[in-house]
């Protein structure tokens, strides 16, 4: 979230024909896609007022669909002006797949989609094997204003429900509701089952960030686009981290604690810039340890893999390795100290007093005296540095464990 971009507008609509803004340069700063969110499903009164919002699952990793349009602001009121569009990158890039609002899920880990017109009556729903590259319908026994498609919660069955009302209108009694059972291991009898010379292997990257999502490589495998089979039962979409990143100013590092964005910058030619913030609290005992902050006033973001800092936080980011040396001088040198007065004292105690006498009393006195002082030493000069929790500061952290709580 440290980072966000514009969601940028589909070259052409679903009928291939371009937007005004690839002609135009200005336009295409101020319009790009806005899509529909869960509160323009779950606020709405009635059935005919609620747009899908984005939509994904775990199990189609990169597959996304919504509804929504292409402007300068989402539209909500205005139905008729709603189209659908589907990602297969992650949200990187978008293509509208359907003219007007519908209703979707997913089967086959993603390699189905089942969508149905919303806001009119319907005898026919379209599914896809490339998706949403191209569309094939299927034919109902009777029209249906269609409220949901449901499949099974993991989204790798090919069984869908289509459920709504049968009534002549949207508004009708909504006690007169229908719903279908649609199997399509019967409707695409001996549909083809995907193999290995199917499959691409795809890495998952905001634009422009070299491939890396918090400082490593992934990997995923997915199915070519142009190909239209099943995906086995068992596929499974695992990833694979197949390296590392140097880190990114602009995709690795948010504003360090006490400082914030500033966006009026001059001549300004890396993002984020980050100032000093007012009435920092101080005081919080997870700044107890916390490394020096450096002239940018960044820092790596909690949780990220990227290496070699330097370069991203400012020329003096990681000093942390030198902070550790000057303090571990500091220390040496008091301890020298302090052994000089604890063997001066004893010399001290020797030459002018009876030890015979003072045998019961001076052991404890003594140990009382050092331990005294070595607490005072360490309130001054601080304990032992101990690993803190990521998102306290500290960049890459590990819980110590008698640190955990």
């Amino acid at each position: 979230g440290e980072t966000w971009q514009k969601t940028p507008a589909p070259a052409t609509d679903a009928e291939g024909v371009k937007y005004a803004c690839a002609e135009d340069e200005f336009d295409c700063e101020r319009y790009g896609l806005h899509l529909h969110g869960a509160v323009d499903w779950d606020t709405s009164e009635d059935w005919n007022g609620r747009l899908g919002g984005v939509y994904t699952r775990s199990s189609a990793p990169g597959v996304i669909i919504s509804t929504g349009n292409v402007g300068d602001a989402v539209i909500t009121d205005e139905p008729a002006r709603v189209n659908t569009y589907i990602s297969r990158d992650g949200g990187a890039t978008w293509i509208e797949s359907k003219k007007g609002a519908y209703i979707y899920d997913f089967g086959n880990r993603g390699g189905l989609l089942v969508v149905a017109k919303q806001f009119m009556p319907v005898d026919v729903i379209e599914y896809s094997l490339n998706e949403g590259k191209s569309w094939s319908t299927l034919k109902l026994a009777n029209s249906i204003f269609v409220h949901n498609i449901r499949v099974d919660p993991s989204s790798k069955g090919h069984v869908f429900i289509i459920h709504g009302m049968t009534a002549e209108s949207v508004h009708a009694d909504p006690n007169r509701g229908s719903y279908f059972v649609v199997d399509f291991d019967e409707i695409i009898s001996g549909g083809k089952v995907c193999g290995a010379a199917d499959y691409e292997m795809w890495s998952p990257a905001a634009p422009g960030s070299h491939g890396c999502l918090m400082g490593q490589k992934y990997e995923l495998k997915r199915r070519k686009l142009d190909v239209e089979c099943f995906n086995d039962e068992d596929f499974d979409r695992a990833y694979t981290i197949v390296g590392t990143c140097e880190c990114s100013r602009v995709f690795d590092t948010e504003c360090d604690y006490g400082t914030e964005r500033v966006y009026n910058v001059p001549n300004a030619s890396q993002w984020p810039h980050c100032a000093p913030s007012d009435n920092v609290n101080t005081q919080c005992a997870a700044l107890n340890h916390k490394p020096p902050t450096p002239s940018s006033n960044l820092r790596i973001i909690s949780g990220d893999k990227c290496t070699s800092p330097g370069a991203a936080l400012g020329d003096d980011g990681p000093r942390r390795r030198g902070h550790h040396r000057g303090r571990m001088f500091v220390h040496f040198i008091m301890l020298l100290a302090f052994l000089g007065v604890a063997a001066y004292g004893a010399m001290y105690v020797h030459a002018n007093y009876d030890l015979g006498t003072l045998s019961t009393t001076v052991p404890n006195a003594a140990r009382n005296a050092i331990n005294g002082a070595y607490e005072k030493f360490q309130d001054t000069f601080g304990k032992r540095e101990q690993a803190t929790p990521p998102g306290y500061f500290e960049p890459l952290g590990d819980f110590a464990a008698e640190d955990e709580i």
